[in-house]
């Protein structure tokens, strides 16, 4: 019992983790249980029966039940031990096992960082020789700085790759999405690879539902790009002869979301079933003797499936050894109808002949921002009224009471946007005033940018049709 008390408060004072401190009380229980009942079941000895015959008896039954307990007692404690044994046994050859595989990965690494940094050091010093001759031509000047770029590009990825594993790792890898419009974005993926793809004689057929041309959609779109690069590089590394297939298909779409499937098929190598329990592993290859030089560190794809689990979906594989893989995933991405509907307007031609004689504010407090807008506007025959920060603007409004409509800027000294447009529309409620910004128009923006009664949203940089287009719809 002296003991006991000592027990309980082991697992209080030594708080390695929870399941530590679980296993701790635990185990107290068991010997409170012990206790009570050697207390309840052991004979009570006095003065009298002590002096009777059955004395003994009573000491052999009483000696006997505590052997058993105490038995019972180590059985228990040996098994936990075994288990915490076996589990450390089990935990040490999985920690080789990654060591192993870490310090091969990091081995594959130091050799791509020393390739592309060869690469550097051998262009740098083509230039250094060929500019001291004065015999370097623009062409060869140019080829030189590309495969800089490439070199470099290269070599960021594989960075990046290395501090994204970590994020992951510590819990703090997340999405930072923004309306996108994903039609263009994936054109510009695609464009690095048609010459990789060439250059292994392979059929690189790009496929991308022309629907997803309008609309804008919430996406990170940085992450998505990383997504179908790994998978698409994947694709060319592993694939000899044949074809490359990139899919992008709406599967359906309402008002609020649009659900795209997107698709990677190759004519490869194929992955066997075994393999596809471990593709998605940190640093882990598939390599046998065809694939013993492909390069890479073996991340590309655990990075591609957390970043498609964060957004709410999972890659699924198809893969026959010998014919060719299938990764596809698919996408329930929200809409902006805002940003949609503008995408549609600035796609249509708009004559700028509608301008002339137009009075337009526009309120801008940055230089460039100004002259440029305002010389766009004034040579198609626009009038043009110039505030460079709020107060200007209210002011200019109430002097003006046939301004046609207001450009107004977000972010102003003096008072910005969003309190000018309260004191536009006191003085007059029916004038249209589009927001006119360089902020990333993300939902918070666009819902606030409706509370106060903006009529519509040009983002900066701006092309001259988008504004065209704008223009021409509330004018």
């Amino acid at each position: 019992m002296y003991n006991y008390a000592l027990l309980c408060t082991i697992p209080f004072i030594i708080r390695r983790n929870r399941n530590y401190l679980i296993n701790g009380v635990v185990l107290a229980l068991i010997t409170f249980v012990f206790t009570t009942l050697s207390l309840i079941l052991s004979p009570q000895y006095n003065i009298k029966n002590l002096l009777t015959e059955a004395a003994n008896d009573k000491l052999l039954s009483n000696s006997l039940i505590t052997f058993i307990l105490f038995l019972a007692f180590a059985f228990i404690m040996i098994a936990a031990f075994n288990n915490v044994i076996t589990a450390l046994i089990k935990a040490k050859i999985n920690a080789n096992k990654q060591k192993d595989t870490k310090t091969r990965v990091l081995s594959n690494l130091g050799h791509e960082l020393r390739t592309q940094l060869s690469s550097i050091h051998g262009i740098t010093q083509l230039l250094l020789v060929q500019n001291e001759k004065g015999s370097m031509s623009k062409q060869t000047f140019s080829d030189y700085t590309d495969t800089l770029e490439l070199c470099s590009k290269q070599m960021l990825f594989l960075v990046d790759d290395i501090l994204d594993i970590h994020k992951i790792e510590s819990g703090n890898f997340n999405l930072n999405c923004k309306p996108e419009n994903i039609y263009g974005l994936l054109h510009q993926v695609v464009i690095p690879f048609k010459n990789k793809a060439e250059g292994k004689n392979l059929i690189f057929d790009v496929s991308i539902d022309p629907i997803l041309k309008n609309d804008y959609l919430d996406i990170d779109s940085s992450r998505l790009t990383q997504v179908l690069q790994n998978l698409i590089s994947n694709a060319i590394k592993y694939t000899d002869n044949g074809f490359i297939k990139f899919t992008v298909k709406m599967e359906s779409e309402n008002e609020e979301e649009s659900s795209i499937i997107f698709s990677i098929k190759d004519s490869g190598m194929g992955i066997s079933n075994e393999n596809l329990l471990k593709i998605f592993d940190s640093f882990q290859q598939i390599r046998d003797k065809d694939t013993a030089n492909v390069g890479g560190t073996g991340l590309g794809l655990s990075i591609s499936k957390t970043i498609i689990e964060k957004m709410g979906s999972q890659i699924n594989v198809n893969s026959i050894e010998s014919v060719g893989s299938d990764f596809n995933f698919t996408l329930k991405l929200k809409k902006v109808p805002y940003l949609s509907q503008q995408n549609k307007d600035n796609n249509l031609q708009v004559s700028p002949s509608f301008l002339k004689g137009k009075k337009i504010l526009v309120t801008e407090d940055n230089k460039i921002s100004m002259l440029y807008a305002s010389k766009l506007l004034e040579k198609n025959g626009a009038i043009v009224l110039k505030a460079y920060n709020g107060v200007e603007a209210v002011e200019l409004v109430e002097a003006n009471a046939d301004i046609s409509i207001v450009l107004l800027d977000l972010e102003m000294p003096v008072m910005n946007g969003f309190t000018t447009i309260q004191h536009i529309k006191e003085i007059n409620n029916s004038l249209k005033v589009i927001a006119f910004t360089a902020n990333i128009p993300d939902f918070g923006l666009l819902n606030r940018i409706s509370k106060f009664h903006f009529d519509d949203f040009l983002a900066k940089p701006f092309k001259n049709d988008n504004m065209f287009s704008i223009l021409n719809k509330h004018l």
